[in-house]
């Protein structure tokens, strides 16, 4: 286990290495945020965490996070995403274009129960964020959190701006009509 937590640190620090020496690079001034004109954030969250975590205890839920960090980090990299941040039992995922947020996000819900894990719900949304210090800010983000907090198990939500996405594979859609957010107007 402290083999694959190292490894798992050692390729978190390579990744934000070579974050930070794009983002020196791309900013003509040092610490101002980086703006991407349109990008996909998505939110995946696992079901039932808190109460395995009770049944269980605190090991089997570390190892559990160990375990899908690993996951999302292996079929992320296939989609030409990368997680963001690691939220114990859900993960916060940037992708540079909305089509690769939603075939991954297939895949991520379609493998956990495969991989280990408990079943996932994701929300995914596009448009402008800004970067700073390996982060992702803005409106777009706050509306993936709070759809992915709507989804239910096994259910990908995306917003109008990602279904607008043209994607290389048809989808069907499914409407869910409006839904009134937290703290979102």
């Amino acid at each position: 286990v402290l083999w694959l937590l190292h490894r798992h640190s050692e390729h978190n620090q390579t990744e934000y290495i070579i974050e930070h020496v794009e983002m020196a690079v791309d900013e003509s001034s040092a610490g101002e945020p980086r703006s991407h004109k349109f990008s996909a954030i998505a939110f995946m969250d696992l079901t039932g965490y808190t109460q395995l975590t009770e049944e269980r205890g605190d090991v089997a839920a570390a190892d559990l996070a160990l375990r899908l960090a690993e996951f999302v980090q292996e079929v992320a990299g296939r989609y030409n995403g990368r997680p963001v941040k690691l939220l114990g039992d859900g993960v916060m995922l940037h992708f540079a274009a909305p089509p690769d947020a939603v075939m991954c996000a297939f895949e991520l819900v379609d493998r956990t129960l495969e991989a280990g894990l408990p079943p996932a719900h994701i929300g995914v949304n596009a448009g402008p964020v800004i970067v700073r210090d390996d982060d992702y800010f803005r409106r777009t983000v706050n509306i993936a959190s709070r759809i992915a907090d709507y989804a239910r198990s096994h259910e990908i939500l995306v917003t109008q701006d990602v279904k607008a996405a043209r994607l290389s594979e048809p989808i069907q859609y499914g409407e869910i009509g409006p839904v009134a957010l937290q703290g979102v107007r």
